[in-house]
């Protein structure tokens, strides 16, 4: 998968000449603290955007500074947006409490996990391109309290589950949208086939670590969606997932669907192929 971000790591003396950022004039638009490790020592978060900058993102530019450590600095200069912009779609969401809300706009620190090793992941959020899902960075702290990227990738997130009954949650989200949507008031809809696809999360040895799981992802959707694959198939066209508001959803000839429930369909799209 494409990555579209550099990541430095650097000490704070070394910053100016280590970060070639010569090119961009930023100035800081939000910054805060927050003692993300609980030790009573603050970290002290900067989001910067740059200057006359005409291209999509609400900033392009995170800091995060440690007393006594490194300077971590994530710089993705395809644009990064607000949380609510990232939520626009109402499926989308990070289904936890963000322990940031009172002080940023754009960022989202979740714990997950049980309370013996609670992990605290921290979530930015990419503009959205083509309709496709945003670029999804999640930051957890290593066994040093210094910051790590522990994933970065098109995810639409919308779930949190406890599938492995280990304690910790997995994420749930799409790696695309369904070529196909319709809605038929609050009760119905009808999609091509998407499947959602699940992320563990885990702490060994302290280290977070968040994989695509295949087994969760097709026990996931076999239970709670509908079960064709990892892609969206060329050989389902012609064929709906209808979604109804109380009830599994189910694989369906269209022509079947509509007669079954009613309803007309506004156009029906091919679905489009998954790009991974």
């Amino acid at each position: 998968m494409k990555l579209v971000t550099t990541v430095f790591l650097v000490a704070v003396s070394a910053l100016s000449s280590t970060v070639n950022v010569q090119a961009f004039t930023f100035r800081t638009i939000e910054s805060f603290s927050y003692d993300w490790n609980g030790d009573g020592k603050p970290y002290t978060f900067l989001l910067d955007k740059i200057e006359n900058w005409n291209d999509p993102g609400d900033y392009h530019r995170l800091t995060i500074k440690i007393p006594g450590k490194k300077v971590f600095v994530l710089d993705d200069r395809y644009g990064l947006v607000k949380y609510s912009s990232y939520c626009r779609w109402s499926h989308q969401k990070i289904p936890a409490e963000n322990l940031l809300a009172t002080k940023s706009e754009y960022l989202v620190l979740a714990t997950l996990g049980n309370t013996k090793k609670p992990v605290k992941l921290l979530f930015l959020f990419g503009y959205e391109y083509s309709s496709q899902p945003s670029m999804v960075h999640i930051i957890a702290l290593d066994e040093t309290g210094n910051p790590e990227i522990v994933f970065e990738g098109q995810l639409g997130i919308f779930g949190l589950t406890g599938m492995m009954k280990d304690g910790y949650a997995e994420l749930i989200g799409y790696h695309g949208y369904s070529g196909y949507t319709e809605h038929f008031g609050s009760n119905l809809m009808f999609e091509s086939y998407n499947p959602r696809y699940v992320y563990a999360v885990s702490l060994n040895d302290s280290k977070v670590k968040i994989s695509f799981d295949t087994k969760l992802t097709e026990e996931y959707n076999t239970e709670n969606y509908v079960w064709k694959g990892l892609k969206h198939s060329k050989d389902l066209e012609g064929m709906v997932v209808v979604i109804p508001k109380n009830g599994k959803p189910e694989l369906m000839n269209v022509n079947d669907a509509e007669k079954k429930y009613g309803v007309h369909r506004y156009k029906f799209v091919k679905p489009a192929l998954h790009k991974d």
